[in-house]
């Protein structure tokens, strides 16, 4: 799947000013990252960003959905079903 053309297209500036936006609003304005911590709320492994980098998101994803359906812990549900 390629960039799309007006990304290609788009300067350094611009792109990186959409970066910081989406970071700010992915992140509730810092308000996530100051409030969590590696290891006491998440671990690496548990982030599909790992897994994309390690090219083994299809076989997470799979084994968080057989997770799910089989009892639901907070891998498959989120944290807030703590």
């Amino acid at each position: 799947m390629s960039a799309s053309p007006v990304c290609e297209r788009a300067h350094p500036a611009v792109q990186m000013k959409w970066s910081a936006v989406q970071s700010h609003i992915v992140t509730g304005a810092g308000e996530l990252v100051a409030s969590t911590a590696e290891g006491r709320d998440f671990r690496q492994e548990e982030l599909p960003h790992y897994h994309l980098l390690k090219r083994s998101t299809r076989k997470q994803f799979e084994a968080w959905l057989q997770d799910l359906a089989n009892d639901g812990t907070r891998h498959a549900r989120g944290c807030a079903q703590q």
